[in-house]
């Protein structure tokens, strides 16, 4: 029997062995011939990224070189699907941005730290996710010398209609006086088709204009906030927003919301002046992350308004703030746990985790809260009652279970 070439085999079953083979093995691929040069290209060029620090001043800019190869090659613009540019270098172009997303049609997920003020995606009908990070956003204007007119929020406030997209995701993202609301038009409210939000913001002691961007969405079925506090001292301890105000920005999507995250970190608190609310409204909401505080005052030994129906997944965040190693409410908390448990078939009966998560500022990593042995009795409780109980310490939401886990579906 006589040996098959390997260019005899289809070019389905070559396809699949080319996608299985890291870049840098996809690149020497495309040198062999032109006929693996074309399977190659389209595999390589599926997803770009590019990362320019900066430290990086060199006369040629790497953004331009893509825009040129690109606009050279039209066959390769149609296989680039993931696009993710960190261009902080003072070389590179702002325009050259918005020139290479243009070039790419069938783009479907688009990742810029930081966008540019005037983000164009009209030639991307596909795009469905888009994850924006306005750090040094003003800055490289700046070291342009160039004057940036727009807000983070008022850039947000154009893409929220694009047709495709499905999830939004803005770090660093500036909540503006409610009159900055302007930019969202009430004729326009409950349109957008985003239906997957995520919010990181810093410093922020005010609502300012999230009613109305919350508003602006038909039919939320995921929301993320978090605000972060840049810990600087040990005696600065943010105020963030009153819960009552966001429980309230929420109520449009009670009845899609399926997950729902709100958390302050790395020393930020969120105001006690009120609760969040009830929740037993949100009966579609299946995972949970919210601040103890939010749903129980600190003499509280139950929790003040029911938890929502269907919930599976809770993360209880507890900010340490000014209190390193100290927690002197602990045993109202363990008992507001141990009362949720009790009344699990009642309040949540298909809740199957719980997480505890002590959340400490950067600065005061290393420390526990109280002996373990609390830690390990509720664990028992909970598992023989079918709820797994995690306890986690932690700056950082990303660091949390919850932020690892699998979104419900």
């Amino acid at each position: 029997m006589s040996a098959m070439h390997i260019l005899a085999l289809p070019n389905e079953i070559l396809g699949m062995i080319s996608s299985s083979l890291p870049v840098k093995a996809l690149l020497n691929l495309s040198l062999v011939c032109k006929h693996f040069c074309t399977l190659a290209q389209p595999i390589i060029f599926h997803s770009i990224s590019i990362h320019t620090l900066p430290i990086a001043r060199s006369s040629s800019s790497r953004l331009s070189k893509v825009v040129s190869a690109l606009t050279e090659n039209p066959t390769l613009r149609g296989n680039v699907e993931a696009l993710s540019l960190w261009t902080l270098s003072h070389t590179e172009k702002l325009e050259d941005q918005n020139a290479l997303i243009s070039l790419l049609p069938r783009l479907k997920f688009l990742q810029l730290q930081p966008p540019p003020a005037e983000l164009d995606l009209s030639g991307n009908p596909l795009l469905e996710t888009l994850d924006l990070d306005f750090d040094g956003f003003g800055d490289l204007y700046h070291a342009q010398n160039r004057i940036c007119h727009a807000s983070s929020m008022k850039v947000l406030s154009k893409l929220l209609w694009h047709p495709a997209l499905r999830s939004l995701s803005a770090s660093c993202v500036d909540l503006p006086e409610p009159d900055e609301g302007r930019f969202f038009a009430q004729e326009r409210f409950a349109t957008s088709p985003i239906n997957c939000v995520s919010l990181k913001v810093y410093d922020a002691d005010t609502i300012g204009a999230l009613p109305q961007l919350l508003k602006s969405f038909k039919a939320l079925q995921s929301f993320t906030l978090e605000t972060i506090c840049n810990y600087q001292d040990e005696d600065l301890i943010e105020q963030g927003m009153a819960p009552q105000s966001i429980g309230l920005a929420l109520s449009d999507h009670t009845i899609t919301l399926v997950d729902l995250i709100i958390s302050s970190v790395n020393g930020a608190e969120f105001a006690e002046t009120s609760l969040f609310g009830s929740l037993a409204q949100f009966r579609c909401l299946k995972r949970l992350g919210i601040p103890e505080t939010f749903l129980a005052s600190h003499e509280d030994e139950r929790f003040d308004h029911p938890l929502p129906p269907n919930l599976s997944c809770l993360q209880l965040q507890y900010s340490m703030g000014s209190d390193p190693g100290h927690d002197e409410k602990r045993p109202q908390r363990i008992q507001r746990l141990r009362c949720l448990l009790t009344d699990k078939d009642l309040n949540v009966p298909l809740l199957k985790d719980l997480i505890w998560w002590y959340e400490q500022p950067e600065c005061w990593t290393g420390i526990t809260y109280g002996p373990e042995t609390d830690i390990f009795e509720l664990g028992e409780m909970f598992r023989c009652e079918g709820v797994r109980f995690q306890h986690k310490i932690a700056t950082y939401y990303m660091d949390t279970p919850l932020a690892g886990a699998r979104p419900s579906e």
